[in-house]
């Protein structure tokens, strides 16, 4: 072998020895870092006092399932509650029935309230006919049986469409829906019995021709509530 030759597989030894001191030296870094890891542990946040008992895990205090209105249960009144708009009208308290009350707002300028033998009508007077009326009915059979032939009186025998239990507008009573139609006139009742006394009830009746009116009417059921 040449001395060139010689030279050059020396150098190439130098140069591969120093690549493999400086590889070693890094892997031993590398694995220093790593070892300093292990030693350490992830702990997770302490709760605050409310987190323990009534805590989600992120701190944030859990609805009680016992309180009314929490994921669907009743009010102290048995209906669902929904935050609405605030009523605009006249507020009205009208006894329905022994110890129950109806609340509502009428816009009097555009309803007329009338007296019936067993209960009120609200007749809409900014053009065409339209009422709505609340009165005592009562169940002998039951509020299903009731229900079934309600509307015939108002649309004619056969005419009454059970819906189904609803509530009234976007109030807070439910009842069973009704609907059913005649000359041109939409008829909507719903039939609530309270549990107190199921031979008695209530029932709101309305009836219109176009959408205008059945807004109107809307804004009054929407507003109502039964209280004692």
């Amino acid at each position: 072998m040449s001395r060139i030759s010689k030279n050059l597989l020396i150098a190439f030894a130098l140069v591969s020895a120093i690549v493999l001191i400086v590889f070693c030296f890094q892997l031993i870094l590398l694995n220093r870092d790593s070892g300093d890891g292990d030693g350490q542990s992830i702990s997770s946040p302490a709760n605050t006092g409310d987190g323990e008992e009534d805590g989600d895990g992120d701190g944030k205090k859990t609805p009680d399932k016992n309180q009314p209105g929490a994921d669907g249960q009743p009010t102290d009144g048995g209906e669902l509650s929904e935050p609405t708009e605030t009523p605009t009208g006249t507020r009205l308290t009208r006894q329905v029935s022994g110890d129950l009350n109806l609340v509502l707002y009428v816009d009097e300028s555009l309803f007329e309230e009338h007296m019936l033998n067993d209960g009120y009508m609200y007749e809409y007077t900014s053009g065409g006919t339209a009422t709505l009326e609340v009165a005592l009915v009562h169940l002998p059979m039951g509020v299903e049986a009731r229900a079934r032939d309600y509307l015939d009186g108002y649309t004619g025998a056969g005419g009454t469409v059970v819906v189904g239990e609803e509530r009234v507008g976007r109030s807070r009573i439910t009842g069973i829906h009704l609907t059913g139609a005649a000359d041109d006139e939409l008829y909507e009742a719903w039939l609530y019995s309270s549990t107190d006394d199921d031979e008695w009830g209530v029932a709101f009746v309305l009836h219109y021709r176009n959408d205008l009116q059945k807004a109107a009417i809307y804004e009054i059921l929407d507003s109502m509530e039964l209280v004692r």
